[in-house]
């Protein structure tokens, strides 16, 4: 139990510090099979989306076919994990599955939730997403990639949001693995999904929390 304490908060303190941290898939009880099904959706379900830059997306109707994503949003486990790390009681807000096969070019740096003209956009407080990576993952396969600690450097100007991953590169964390990762990350820090080759295979569900109204 005192071990269960200290990884959480370890995980805790550096998703504060940098924006992320990496969970053990199976300790969210995402197992193997959910990875499974999850790759053993058809093909003919997901469509290319031009804002995905050639990545298959599943079609929102399909997400109701398959039975695995009711079952990771009754999932309470995820959402207590959360709570532990961040301190915040979250909803489950939308899900998303991509399909990266072949070669495709990366997404440009981007946030989820941010500050324009003074405006905030997004959810209050930002938005928090939970990845799951469902196969080991090269750098040809296109992997997720932050800036790790963007998220507290906001100047309210997407110009130097272009700047900051040039200036920051060294901080640039890609999630390469040879195993299935669970990365969750707040929204307000910098991302992309990477160029893949033409060998490049990638399945990733996005599962995105909103703080509850109490």
């Amino acid at each position: 139990m005192n071990n269960s304490r200290n990884i959480i908060l370890r995980q805790s303190q550096f998703f504060f510090k940098n924006g992320w941290c990496l969970i053990d898939p199976n300790s969210l009880g995402i197992t193997n099979q959910i990875s499974q099904n999850l790759l053993n959706i058809k093909k003919v379900d997901y469509i290319k989306n031009p804002k995905n830059l050639g990545v298959y997306s599943l079609k929102q109707n399909s997400i109701e076919k398959y039975s695995v994503f009711e079952d990771l949003s009754k999932n309470d486990l995820i959402k207590e994990t959360i709570y532990k790390i961040s301190g915040r009681k979250v909803g489950l807000s939308c899900i998303m599955h991509m399909l990266g096969i072949g070669k495709s070019p990366s997404l440009h740096w981007h946030r989820d939730s941010y500050i324009r003209d003074n405006k905030y956009i997004g959810p209050i407080p930002s938005v928090i997403k939970l990845m799951i990576t469902n196969n080991s993952l090269t750098q040809k396969d296109g992997p997720f990639e932050v800036i790790t600690g963007s998220h507290t450097i906001d100047l309210n100007n997407k110009i130097f949001d272009k700047l900051i991953p040039i200036c920051f590169y060294w901080k640039k964390q890609s999630f390469i693995s040879n195993k299935r990762q669970c990365i969750l990350f707040d929204g307000r820090i910098l991302h992309r999904r990477s160029s893949s080759c033409n060998n490049g295979f990638r399945s990733a569900t996005i599962l995105s929390y909103t703080s509850k109204l109490t």
